[in-house]
């Protein structure tokens, strides 16, 4: 679908590469932004964890940066469209170009980044779709830096990988330290196949835990329910 209604705002998604989809949802929902003053949407597609983030803080300010022209220009139109529109800001960088022009500081940064391993050959003919999928414009090490540069010293960088990828990302994590891991299981009794991600630039403990997205029948868990529902209608969930 072209818009995607949530209970607070709307998303329109017809220009952008990546649509709506529960890897974004699961992590706008267990993002922790309730102490974030300032927040960095890195590759915002349309918007959506920008949105979610300002509907979750009342007096959070986000920046979003998408390097893809026509998805910045749909974020752009979502922001005007929900009730938050003077509180987000969208920049037509790459994040690496938008890490040079500025001195901000974020408390909270947020990424549902592009994994695919560059080099590798995957059945994606779109190239709008592939340049957003595939890390080569946004190789690991290079989001590591950039959010080690931009993060405040207390800040959090929260990220949902692949499973595989979030083991290759704190590999070359350069300077962030794992704080969280949440193992998201998409069906019932099988393994665990994204990971959501809490880094910061000082050492803690690390917490794991793991949220079962549905249940073996293929509808969503209460967990998942409790989780969304600030978000998602009824309707949504059936």
């Amino acid at each position: 679908m072209s818009v995607f209604v949530f209970k607070q705002f709307a998303v329109q998604q017809q220009h952008s590469a990546m649509k709506i989809g529960t890897d974004s949802v699961l992590l706008g929902c267990l993002v922790d932004v309730t102490q974030a003053t300032s927040v960095l949407d890195i590759g915002t597609g349309t918007g959506l964890l920008s949105l979610m983030m300002a509907q979750r803080n009342a007096q959070a300010l986000i920046d979003a940066v998408e390097i893809d022209e026509q998805a910045a220009l749909e974020a752009q139109h979502n922001f005007e469209a929900s009730p938050w529109a003077n509180r987000l800001k969208i920049y037509t960088h790459s994040i690496q170009e938008f890490a040079a022009s500025t001195n901000n500081k974020y408390q909270l940064i947020i990424s549902n980044p592009p994994y695919f391993l560059a080099g590798k050959n995957y059945e994606i003919t779109n190239e709008q779709r592939l340049t957003a999928r595939q890390n080569s414009t946004l190789p690991f090490d290079e989001l590591a830096t950039v959010v080690a540069q931009l993060l405040s010293p207390i800040g959090s960088f929260w990220l949902i990988l692949p499973t595989a990828e979030a083991g290759v990302f704190l590999t070359q994590a350069n300077g962030l330290y794992l704080h969280q891991q949440i193992n998201l299981v998409q069906k019932e009794g099988k393994e665990a196949n994204r990971v959501i991600m809490q880094l910061g630039l000082q050492h803690a403990e690390i917490t794991t835990s793991t949220l079962v997205v549905f249940n073996a029948d293929g509808t969503p868990t209460e967990a998942y329910k409790k989780i969304a529902r600030d978000f998602y209608t009824g309707k949504q969930f059936q």
